[in-house]
């Protein structure tokens, strides 16, 4: 098990003491994911300045699991610090939440999620009809999983919903939070 890494700079000379202290720092995660010895996980570090913010974008993809960490400051490599702890908190959280499914079956049947699954049906338009812009814009790999953990992937990036590839029908699925706390899943047919 080993990590890859992918720096890019914006507004900034990327140092090698600056990349040395983000690998040392990073390295440490590997032992949260369930990685075999000849898999690889991989690690962008984005570092970004504007003006006195120095921000870092930490995003490490295993082998189906996705994290991110994000953290602005005026020193980079407290910026590094703060980031790398949230996304340890993020792989802490996610590898007890999955010990603990694992432990109750995670691929059976899992009755209180499956409680909380409802169809897009049943979600209500609001009719608000507001003008918004896409301000930010994102490519990612849809890796195959199960809903369970596609909801734990969610929660873990603190998002409200997730696009995974369903590994049962190999569809391409969304799990979202619903605004009374449970959960959805939209499956595209063919």
């Amino acid at each position: 098990m080993s990590m890859e890494y992918q720096f890019v700079g914006q507004n900034m000379e990327l140092t090698e003491p600056l990349k040395n202290y983000a690998r040392k720092r990073t390295e440490k995660l590997l032992k949260y994911l369930s990685l075999d010895e000849d898999q690889v996980a991989n690690m962008k570090i984005k570092m970004e300045v504007e003006g006195e913010r120095q921000k870092i974008d930490l995003q490490l993809n295993g082998v189906g699991e996705f994290f991110e960490g994000q953290a602005e400051t005026p020193d980079m490599y407290a910026s590094i610090d703060l980031a790398v702890d949230k996304l340890a908190r993020q792989l802490r959280r996610y590898h007890d939440r999955v010990t603990d499914h694992r432990k109750k079956d995670l691929n059976g049947p899992n009755r209180k999620l499956a409680s909380k699954v409802f169809s897009l049906a049943e979600e209500r338009d609001d009719g608000d009809e507001e003008e918004s812009e896409i301000i930010r814009r994102q490519t990612l790999t849809a890796k195959p999983m199960s809903v369970e953990e596609a909801v734990l992937q969610m929660e873990n990036l603190g998002y409200n919903f997730f696009v995974f590839t369903n590994q049962v029908t190999e569809d391409i699925n969304v799990v979202y939070q619903r605004n009374d706390g449970n959960y959805g899943v939209i499956e595209t047919g063919h």
